[in-house]
């Protein structure tokens, strides 16, 4: 059996599924946020029990972690009054944590894991380091000293990005059902002229690098799919390509990787314990490849349609050909 764990409306699980249906492949089950778990039966062997179905984890031939996690019904929550449901949410929380950190396929042919979520920045960009690959200068810090002293270090402007969460969701609060994105943002020496920052918590700061390009690489098992995005030329997505511009949208084509930065990757991945994810690099304006980060489960629908890549296709057949 080839179980995917994803969400409801992950439109490149539904293209992956596709393959398999096309295919004929072994069954497929899909466990998505809708679906809950009633209980773990741990004894000669390991099943879980939904609501509708069983799963034996010997019955798993291969398992693709796409999104989401495993949690319990909560349908009860819906009945008790604002206050009641806040004060039982951390409880649930810890229940579904508990189910979403066993790993399914542990010991199977398994693309991705739960527990790729709980990789930071700060961790990527040290074994990137590690692995032989160029980063911005960076610094976390709380302390203007400190601050102040590594925008002397760089020659142009600075940045800050979010260290760990890109977004928060505002959700059953009362006028709020929003989400808050922690955008890149340029950094001037001016902007701390009368700002004290000594009590703040850290936050990451870097070197801005004036580039010729972005690049987008999804990688998957030492195979790469990379795509150019010429987002320089737009003012909007100059600093982030991931400030979309739908009136404009920028160039992309598809590239391919020299071979060292494609080794340097490699090495990156396997360090960092990733089979697969979606990577963001920069081609300075010194011919210099730079990496900032990678998402172990970012989209890459678009760069796949984009630059006309069989990513889903690739997806389909590694769970099939591999289990």
């Amino acid at each position: 059996m080839i179980v995917i764990q994803s969400i409801r409306d992950d439109f490149s699980t539904n293209d992956v599924l596709d393959w398999l249906y096309f295919s004929k492949s072994d069954p497929v089950l899909r466990l998505n946020d809708s679906i809950a778990v009633e209980s773990i039966t741990i004894d000669e062997k390991v099943v879980f029990s939904f609501e509708n179905t069983q799963l034996d984890l010997e019955e798993i031939s291969s398992y693709w972690y796409r999104r989401g996690n495993l949690r319990t019904p909560k349908n009860k929550l819906k009945n008790l009054t604002y206050l009641a449901q806040k004060l039982s949410t951390p409880l649930f929380k810890e229940i579904d944590s508990a189910y979403a950190k066993v790993d399914l396929a542990s010991g199977k042919n398994a693309i991705g894991k739960y527990a790729d979520n709980t990789i930071d920045k700060i961790q990527m960009l040290v074994l990137a380091v590690r692995s032989g690959l160029k980063v911005p200068k960076s610094i976390v810090t709380g302390k203007t000293k400190k601050l102040n002293e590594f925008i002397a270090l760089c020659p142009s402007k600075i940045i800050t990005k979010a260290i760990d969460i890109d977004v928060m969701t505002l959700e059953n609060y009362p006028g709020f059902n929003c989400s808050l994105t922690l955008a890149t943002t340029i950094i001037t020496p001016e902007s701390f002229k009368n700002t004290n920052i000594e009590n703040c918590t850290p936050a990451l700061f870097q070197q801005y690098i004036e580039k010729k390009y972005e690049l987008r690489v999804f990688y998957l098992r030492g195979k790469f799919y990379s795509m150019a995005i010429f987002s320089q030329r737009n003012e909007k997505t100059k600093i982030d390509f991931r400030n979309y511009d739908k009136d404009m949208p920028n160039r992309t084509v598809p590239y391919t990787l020299p071979d060292e930065i494609q080794h340097k990757i490699t090495a990156f991945m396997q360090c960092i314990g990733l089979d697969t994810g979606s990577l963001d690099l920069i081609y300075s304006i010194d011919n210099e490849y730079v990496f900032l980060e990678v998402n172990p489960i970012g989209q890459y629908q678009w760069l796949e349609k984009n630059c006309n890549y069989p990513i889903s296709k690739e997806i389909a057949e590694d769970l099939m050909y591999y289990g």
